[in-house]
């Protein structure tokens, strides 16, 4: 029977560190998760900017663009890598023609 205890309290002290490892990460995630609606509204933004809709000057819009059609659409994903914190934002605009 002492066997089984001990045996039951190394388990219990394992799942207690898993958990509070496992509410760590949560907790950053969920900050990600805060400052995602921001960091997509500012990439909006910056999508939509040339020389028409910004301070920029002409010369910045490239060769043979006019002025940029509004977007139909604006897709971000953010994709968490396990393990890590890296955050890597793909972003795809379709344009109306």
């Amino acid at each position: 029977m002492d066997e089984e205890a001990r045996q039951l309290r190394e388990d219990n002290s394992r799942l207690k560190a898993e958990l509070k490892q496992k509410e760590d990460r949560i907790g950053k995630l969920e900050g990600l998760l805060m400052v995602a609606p921001l960091r997509r509204e500012e990439l909006e933004r910056h999508l939509g900017n040339d020389s028409h809709t910004s301070s920029k000057p002409p010369s910045s819009d490239g060769l043979g663009h006019g002025p940029r059609e509004s977007t139909s659409e604006v897709k971000s994903i953010l994709v968490v890598s396990q393990g890590t914190r890296d955050i890597i934002w793909h972003g795809s605009m379709s344009q109306t023609g």
